[in-house]
């Protein structure tokens, strides 16, 4: 539609519809504010690996996790041009594994496998209508809303403990 600006005619932008409300983010805790320039303690990188195992426990449960449980056997799905496509296979048993043996340095490293998992699904299945494809992205969408919210609170309650911690050693020295 045209308005008019004084006397010149000008386009009207329909009003933009409205986003859904995203819920506040966590202030966090105050002693936390300075990993966010430093970097995570060892304690918080402890937290949020730590945290990962709930995430694990969550994708596992779903009800699209069965596409993703176990290997890709190509022989076993008639789909020899796997390897072809796919040159890194992850699955949520290796996943599972490499996490109970310790082999995770890092939350950000258990969720780099994650999103391989989905990324390969979606790669190797690349109709938006297939179910793999579906599933992936669908569970992909909730892996993320999972992750960051462990992430976030292991970070809030390590800062916790720490906080408690701090006002321990301060009262010894009173």
């Amino acid at each position: 539609p045209i308005g008019t600006i004084g006397s010149r005619p000008a386009a009207v932008a329909p009003p933009p519809a409205a986003a859904p409300a995203a819920p506040a983010p966590r202030a966090p805790a105050p002693s936390s504010w300075a990993s966010l320039v430093s970097g995570p303690t060892p304690e918080q990188r402890a937290a949020c690996l730590g945290a990962c195992d709930g995430v694990l426990k969550y994708l596992l449960r779903h009800k699209h996790a069965a596409w993703f449980a176990d290997p890709v056997d190509p022989v076993a799905m008639g789909i020899p041009h796997y390897a072809e496509v796919i040159k890194t296979p992850m699955d949520f048993g290796t996943i599972k594994g490499k996490y109970k043996g310790g082999r995770y340095a890092s939350a950000e490293a258990f969720a780099a496998d994650v999103r391989l998992v989905f990324r390969n699904a979606t790669t190797f299945n690349t109709g938006a209508d297939e179910p793999v494809h579906v599933a992936a992205v669908q569970l992909g969408a909730k892996f993320e809303e999972r992750f960051e919210s462990a992430m976030e609170d292991a970070l809030y309650e390590s800062s916790d403990d720490d906080d408690e911690e701090e006002e321990e050693h301060a009262r010894r020295r009173r």
